[in-house]
């Protein structure tokens, strides 16, 4: 293996690791939009961030009070958010992985991936995996260019499976996944840390964090 267990190595994320982990969740995604019948007889459940929002919402409470620092304090808000704002039309819902990230990834030296422990998926947008996966694998203080670089490449990737939907509205969903990823996620991490260390949390949480800044940013519109 080139690549495995490296959920705490983002070092090791080269620019082609990253688009062959983008690439291949993206094909999946593709193909279960364009062969919906592949799902019949599958047990996989639709995510709605609302039929946890109790739980969600005990979490951030905890966090806001297990840790001095107010950056928890925008959970809060990222969870209104989802109660009230819908994904834009023309994005289709697939099948995702959902706990995509290289704790879950591995990469042959060949160049083939392997994806595994799929027990977490659901039916839901294609944004949420690739999302979770470059919150592992950029570094810290990546720069606005080489995020967008990437969503744009997913973008190109998957426009064909999306037809109705164009880079602006295919964009903020990026900010919704993130914001689903930050509540249901990475909180149950950042939770769990009361009894056991983490080593990757932290940073994932920055990282997703600073994701939804830039995306959001005005001077980010156009691209």
């Amino acid at each position: 293996m080139l690549l495995m267990d490296s959920e705490n190595t983002p070092q090791l994320w080269k620019e082609e690791q990253i688009c062959t982990a983008i690439e291949a969740i993206t094909a999946i995604h593709n193909l279960f939009i364009t062969k919906p019948d592949l799902l019949e007889g599958m047990d996989i459940q639709e995510f709605h961030v609302d039929r946890s929002t109790p739980l969600y919402l005990k979490m951030i409470d905890l966090l806001c009070t297990e840790n001095k620092s107010d950056q928890f304090e925008c959970l809060y808000d990222y969870l209104d958010d989802l109660l009230v704002v819908s994904y834009p039309e023309g994005i289709r819902k697939t099948l995702i992985h959902n706990d995509y990230n290289p704790r879950n990834v591995a990469l042959r030296k060949n160049g083939e991936i392997c994806i595994y422990d799929w027990e977490l998926a659901v039916f839901h947008y294609p944004h949420r995996d690739v999302v979770e996966m470059l919150s592992f694998t950029l570094n810290d203080g990546f720069e606005a260019t080489e995020l967008m670089n990437y969503l744009r490449f997913h973008y190109n990737l998957a426009k064909d499976a999306h037809p109705d939907c164009e880079w602006e509205g295919w964009k903020k969903g990026y900010i919704l996944a993130l914001k689903e990823y930050l509540i249901s996620r990475v909180s149950f991490y950042k939770t769990a840390e009361i009894l056991m260390k983490l080593k990757f949390v932290d940073r994932i949480y920055k990282n997703a964090v600073r994701m939804i800044q830039i995306i959001s940013a005005p001077e980010t519109a156009s691209e």
